[in-house]
């Protein structure tokens, strides 16, 4: 895995260029990549009651292989409500774990790596993700604070730029070739 994470956030001071808004899919691409997670062998989960414990937006844990979505109106544990812009941004996010879990090592080990071959096509990936530099130099604070070392920044900012620019349906193929 590449070998950086505060240089690397200094070297994004490169102005990135500015893209157009997301496309991330509809309700329905959402659907497919629901049913692609399910299809790879990965149990599913909205609003387990691990959600009021973490206080988390959502999580995948490769070694029981189980994704869970804790929803922004969530009212009592197990029980679905409307999805909200977020809920769907964190099923995308945490749907790229799983393809970082399968790419790297076999499913549910526990390994979980960057889907880049290269530490400049990742960075050009995150520096067109959307994110400020400001704004990812935020998220990787956030998870440094939390004690995450290099590998889970990396991992974690690709999950953060696909969900932002990575329609559903693509994350959906990416989980049926890399996890069936």
């Amino acid at each position: 895995m590449f070998k950086f994470a505060t240089a690397l956030l200094a070297s994004l001071a490169i102005a990135a260029p500015s893209i157009a808004a997301p496309v991330t899919g509809t309700l329905e691409d959402h659907q497919v990549l629901w049913s692609a997670l399910n299809e790879s062998g990965v149990t599913t989960y909205i609003n387990h009651e691990q959600c009021e414990v973490l206080d988390a937006a959502g999580f995948y844990v490769s070694s029981y292989n189980v994704l869970v979505i804790c929803q922004d109106n969530r009212e009592e544990a197990d029980v679905e409500v409307d999805w909200t812009p977020n809920d769907l941004d964190t099923l995308r996010h945490e749907a790229h774990h799983v393809v970082q879990d399968c790419k790297v090592g076999a499913q549910g080990d526990d390994l979980l790596g960057s889907v880049f071959e290269s530490e400049e096509d990742w960075k050009q990936f995150i520096l067109n993700s959307g994110y400020s530099v400001a704004e990812l130099n935020g998220i990787a604070e956030s998870y440094a604070e939390r004690g995450a070392d290099d590998e889970t920044l990396v991992i974690e900012l690709e999950a953060f730029a696909v969900a932002n620019i990575i329609n559903a349906t693509d994350i959906a193929q990416a989980v049926r070739t890399y996890c069936n």
